[in-house]
């Protein structure tokens, strides 16, 4: 790291100790810095991890900016601080919009605006003929089973950590429920409501959609 910080800055003079300090020096520096994930070793904040926010410099210093609002002289960085490469940001698909592209500005092609969001899904689902003839029917409440694979601790380990412990019954359950995915409830609820209450194993499902494709075909013809 200090290789780096002496090579976009130049080597300190003998005379002035002072370091070279450039435009390109100063960009070299934000694109290096704004790819770091730093974190406090020495102070009050040790053990604080921050963002970079910015790279400045004052005069003959030069100083890194974070997220939280603080900041640090960069002749401290080795001192009182680590950094290392920041882990990717993770984008948000459901949420994300797809913005149509001008001929212009793409002569050759045009991208269809695509809108992927969970509550547009939602509204076409709603609007959807099948579901405004279910909505009004008569509710028809139905008890249904499920089955999850859970990481369901010993019962030898439950014993002794519940007799050495206080509220470690809630605890551990809470530890259970922590590592249940919502997709997978979705997955065994769609599963039981199918076989359990509707008796359709996949394979008449596959039946049922070769009929289908069959009707079509002839109604074609």
């Amino acid at each position: 790291m200090k290789t780096f910080f002496k090579k976009i800055f130049g080597n300190e003079s003998k005379k002035d100790k002072k370091m070279e300090i450039t435009e390109t020096s100063i960009e070299d520096a934000k694109k290096f810095y704004s790819a770091m994930q730093f974190e406090w070793i020495k102070g009050d904040n040790a053990g604080t991890k921050e963002n970079y926010r910015d790279f400045f410099h004052d005069g003959e210093n030069t100083f890194i900016v974070f997220d939280g609002g603080s900041r640090i002289n960069t002749s401290l960085l080795e001192e009182f601080m680590i950094y290392y490469p920041a882990p990717p940001k993770i984008v948000n698909v459901e949420n994300a919009v797809y913005t149509e592209i001008a001929p212009k500005q793409l002569p050759n092609s045009t991208v269809t605006s695509i809108v992927y969001s969970e509550e547009s899904v939602k509204s076409e689902i709603k609007e959807s003929p099948i579901y405004k003839l279910l909505n009004k029917q008569k509710k028809n409440i139905v008890e249904v089973s499920i089955n999850l694979k859970l990481n369901l601790p010993p019962k030898e380990l439950f014993c002794v950590l519940s007799g050495s412990f206080d509220d470690a019954e809630n605890e551990i359950i809470e530890f259970v429920l922590d590592g249940i995915d919502i997709d997978d409830i979705k997955k065994s609820l769609s599963q039981s409501i199918r076989e359990g209450y509707y008796n359709i194993t996949p394979s008449k499902t596959e039946t049922v959609k070769k009929a289908n494709k069959a009707i079509k075909t002839d109604e074609q013809r």
